[in-house]
Formats: structure tokens, C-alpha cells, sequence
């Protein structure tokens, strides 16, 4: 039975049952504390009443601090990842999960628009909906509108940077004092890898008698084997080895840095070291190897995705036509 009681210019719905914690909230006023009671009461009776206490009592904010510290740890990419947190928690800071709208999304977004990119804001946008389901599947929250949803914006073109005449040469002359991001530079070309993926080659993922290397950690988590070319193989087997068998020992920020500086050097504009990831892929699709085959080596699951990382030269497709 319900227990309806005045506190302050308050009034107060209390509700306990036998198999059902004590459930209490505040209104202003008398009628609206007696009608709540009925429909808790009868929800209660008819199990169909879930309790939404703890979600009017979490801010979006919180769950996001959560989600920072139990699940980012263990997940690839978390420091680019913990600052866009960070960002969301601040802009969410007041809003409950039992108030969360997908307007209060939509207005995040149409806000953020304004000041950063599509792509941006589409990753914003799948944290908050991964630390929604994280709090709601796993943490026993339930939001009485269920998860909100919005309207991602559409995704940016894919870059179409390619390695034009002298390009690639004047690149690699430009790197001859930095023999390591070099060799990475090759391997990229060669290979279609991504920078993480050549700093973390061991000696014991490569396989010199069968061409092939293995690369177990991947931004996908799929684990994959590529092939590799006479050139890619020539320039793994020049490297040195480390102690703990690793061939390239720098951070990922240092890689970017001495690229910059060679291409700058070498008086290329707008070059980016994963344009080299493109540049590959769309060198193997002029080899004429087909989807299926460039996608067991880049990695790619989505072939749409693939297709965007894909420009081919159309003075090489000229070639094949009558």
C-alpha cells in the first residue's frame, strides 16, 4: 500500500512490497503523488513495472566516466577515445538517462556540426550509443524511453590523395637520414598496412620461406596474414632486430612527425601517411587482383569502405579499353 505523506511544500509517494524495494519519489502536488502510487501499484501487481530510479538519479556524464574507466582500458585506440569522452561528458553534464531524448542527440549533433567535421561527430555519436547499451545491458540501468536514437550525418568523402610522377622517389630521398620511418614508408606502399600495424611487426610474425607475415593485432581485432612482395621482403630482412624482436622500435607520434618534415622536404602537399594505405590499395587493384583478394590483405570488412580507400588512375584503366 501506498504511504502519501507532505514534506516541506512537497509531497512524497512511498511505496514497499513484498518482493520490490522500497519505491519513493517527490511531486508538488497531492494528486499527482496519489495517481504515480496507482501506477506503480498496478504495475507492481501486474509485473510489468520497471524501476527507473536509478536512471533519474545518473547523468549521462556519469555512465560516460564509467565506461572511461572499467571498459576504455582494454580497447585499442583509448586515447583518442578517453578525450572525446571527455568532451561528451562535459556537454551532457546535466541531463539524467531517464531524461536523455533522441532530440537532446539531435541537438548535439546539429550543434557540433558547427564546429568540427561529419566524421567527428558520427564517432561521438557511436560512444554515447555504446556506453548507453554498455549501462543498460550490463549495469542494470534502464531508461524508461529505451535507447535514443538520431540521425548520424553522412560520412565524408574518402581522401583521393595518390603518389603522383616523382613523388614517391622524392619521398624516400627525402627520408635517407631516417633509415627506419623509410623502410616504413615502403612497407606501407608495398603492403597497404597501417602505421600501427608496421610498428608492432615481431621477427616471429614473419614467415621468409612462404612470403608471408602475420599481423594478429589489427584495428578490426580480426587477426590476418598478407603476402609479401620481393621488395617488402628485401626490406624487412635489411632491418635489425631488437632484444625483444621487434624491428621498429619508435612511437607512432614520431613516425608522423619525421613524415611530415620529409615531405615537407620534399615539397609535397598534403600527404598524409595513411594516404600511403590508399595509394597501395589502389595499386593492387591495378595489379588486377579482385575484391575478395585486396580485401584478405588490407583487412577491410566492409567492401563499400574498401571501395572508398580505392582511386584508381583512369589513364590506367584507359590502358585496358579498346
Amino acid at each position: 500500500m501506498a504511504n502519501i505523506r507532505k514534506r516541506g511544500k512537497s509531497w512524497q509517494a512511498q511505496i514497499r512490497s513484498k518482493n520490490q524495494n522500497a519505491i519513493s519519489k517527490t511531486f508538488r502536488l497531492k494528486a499527482e503523488a496519489i495517481q504515480w502510487a496507482r501506477e506503480v501499484e498496478s504495475g507492481i501487481e501486474r509485473r510489468t513495472y520497471v524501476d527507473h530510479t536509478i536512471a533519474e538519479h545518473t547523468t549521462l556524464s556519469c555512465v560516460l566516466e564509467r565506461y572511461k574507466q572499467e571498459v576504455l582500458p582494454s580497447l585499442r585506440g583509448k586515447q583518442s577515445e578517453q578525450y572525446r569522452i571527455d568532451k561528451l561528458s562535459e556537454y551532457f553534464n546535466n541531463i539524467s538517462l531517464a531524461q536523455l531524448s533522441s532530440l537532446d542527440l539531435a541537438r548535439f549533433r546539429d550543434i557540433r556540426l558547427k564546429s568540427v567535421g561529419s566524421e567527428s561527430v558520427r564517432r561521438e555519436l557511436g560512444i554515447i550509443n555504446r556506453v548507453l547499451v554498455q549501462a543498460h545491458h550490463e549495469w542494470g540501468i534502464t531508461l524508461p524511453r529505451g535507447i535514443p536514437t538520431v540521425k548520424k550525418p553522412k560520412p565524408p568523402s574518402g581522401r583521393q590523395r595518390r603518389l603522383v610522377d616523382e613523388e614517391e622517389q622524392s619521398l624516400l630521398s627525402a627520408l635517407e637520414h631516417a633509415p627506419l620511418v623509410r623502410a616504413m614508408v615502403i612497407l606501407a606502399i608495398e603492403t597497404a598496412m597501417r602505421r600501427g600495424e608496421i610498428i608492432s611487426i615481431n621477427w616471429t610474425h614473419i614467415n621468409f620461406r612462404k612470403r608471408l607475415l602475420d599481423i594478429p593485432v589489427t584495428k578490426t581485432n580480426i587477426p590476418r596474414t598478407i603476402p609479401l612482395t620481393s621488395c617488402a621482403l628485401s626490406v624487412l630482412k635489411s632491418l635489425p632486430v631488437q632484444i625483444d624482436g621487434t624491428l621498429f622500435p619508435v612511437k607512432p607520434n614520431s613516425v608522423s612527425q619525421s613524415f611530415r618534415r620529409a615531405c615537407k622536404r620534399a615539397k609535397l602537399n598534403d600527404l598524409h601517411f595513411h594516404d600511403l594505405r590508399h595509394e597501395a590499395t589502389s595499386r593492387f587493384f591495378e595489379m588486377g587482383l579482385s575484391i575478395m583478394e585486396v580485401a584478405a590483405i588490407t583487412g577491410h570488412k566492409d567492401l563499400s569502405m574498401l571501395q572508398r580507400y580505392t582511386h584508381l588512375k583512369p589513364e590506367d584503366i584507359l590502358k585496358k579499353l579498346a
